[in-house]
C-alpha cells in the first residue's frame, strides 16, 4: 500500500501561481479602469472643444451677418445718395432745357414781331443792308459769323459789317469763347432788352416831323456811329441813357435846325 507524500514547495508554488494571477487581474482591471477614465476625460474634452467651436463659429457667423447688414445699409444709402444727386443734376438740366426753350420762344417771337414790321424792315434795308432781315431771321439760337455766312452764302465780311451796325442800334451782341486751336469765336444773338427800344427809335425817326419836335430843342447824337445807326436822340432819351451811346463814346449836342439839316442830307 503505498503512501501519499506531502510537498511543501509544491503547495507554495501553487498558492503564489495564484497571487500571480489574481496579481494580474487586478492589474488588468486597474488598466481597463484607467484607460476608460483617460477615453472619458478625452471624451469629456472633446465635446467641451467641440462647444468652444461651435460657440465661436456662432460667434462669427452672427459677426458675419452684422457686418453683411452693415454693409448692405451702407450700400442702400450709397445708393439713395447717388439718386438724389442723379435726380437733382435731372432736375438741373430740365430747367435748364426749359429755361433754354423759354428764351427761344421769346426770340421767335421778336423775329416774327420785325418781320411782320414793314416801317423796321424798310429802315433796315435802308440803313443797315437788304439782308439784315435775313441776318436777323437765323437768330433764334445763337451762331456764329462763320455759320451765318455759310448758311446764307454770303461773305463774312459782309456778315461781319450787319451784325455790327445792328449791334450799334442794340439789337444784337455777342458773347466771345475760344476754340480748341485757341481762335476768339464771336456768338451772336439778338438782345431781346433792346428791341422795344429799336422800335420806338424808328418810329420817331420814320419823318422829319416825328423826329423834329416842338416842345424839344436839343437833340443829341454820336459822332462815331451816327453814320452807321443814323440814332437821333431827344434831350429825354439821351439822359436816360446819361448822355452815352452804345459804345460808350459821349453824345454830342445837336439843336433843333442842325437836326432838320442831317435829316435833309439823309
Amino acid at each position: 500500500m503505498s503512501k501519499r507524500i506531502n510537498n511543501p514547495e509544491r503547495k507554495f508554488s501553487g498558492k503564489r501561481n495564484e497571487n500571480v494571477k489574481h496579481a494580474k487581474a487586478a492589474a488588468s482591471h486597474r488598466s481597463a479602469h484607467a484607460s476608460a477614465s483617460k477615453r472619458t476625460v478625452a471624451t469629456k474634452a472633446h465635446v467641451r472643444a467641440s462647444g468652444i467651436k461651435k460657440s465661436i463659429s456662432i460667434k462669427k457667423r452672427a459677426g458675419r451677418t452684422i457686418n453683411n447688414r452693415e454693409g448692405v445699409a451702407k450700400k442702400i444709402q450709397a445708393g439713395k445718395r447717388l439718386k438724389a444727386k442723379e435726380t437733382k443734376s435731372q432736375m438741373r438740366k430740365i430747367e435748364e432745357a426749359m429755361a433754354e426753350k423759354t428764351a427761344i420762344e421769346r426770340t421767335k417771337g421778336i423775329i416774327d414781331s420785325i418781320m411782320q414790321n414793314e416801317s423796321i424792315i424798310s429802315y433796315l434795308n435802308k440803313n443797315v443792308s437788304k439782308r439784315a432781315s435775313e441776318v436777323l431771321g437765323l437768330l433764334e439760337t445763337p451762331k456764329t459769323d462763320e455759320q451765318i455766312a455759310e448758311m446764307l452764302d454770303m461773305k463774312i465780311n459782309g456778315v461781319r459789317r450787319i451784325l455790327n451796325i445792328m449791334q450799334g442800334y442794340g439789337i444784337t451782341n455777342y458773347n466771345i469763347s475760344k476754340n480748341v486751336d485757341g481762335w476768339l469765336s464771336f456768338s451772336w444773338y439778338i438782345n431781346n432788352n433792346k428791341v422795344d427800344q429799336f422800335f420806338d427809335y424808328v418810329k420817331s425817326v420814320s419823318s422829319t416831323e416825328s423826329t423834329i419836335k416842338d416842345d424839344c430843342n436839343d437833340y443829341f447824337i454820336c459822332d462815331r456811329c451816327y453814320k452807321d445807326s443814323k440814332m437821333i436822340f431827344t434831350f429825354d432819351a439821351a439822359y436816360e441813357a446819361n448822355f452815352k451811346c452804345s459804345c460808350n463814346k459821349l453824345m454830342v449836342r445837336k439843336s433843333k435846325d442842325d437836326i432838320a439839316e442831317i435829316l435833309k442830307s439823309a
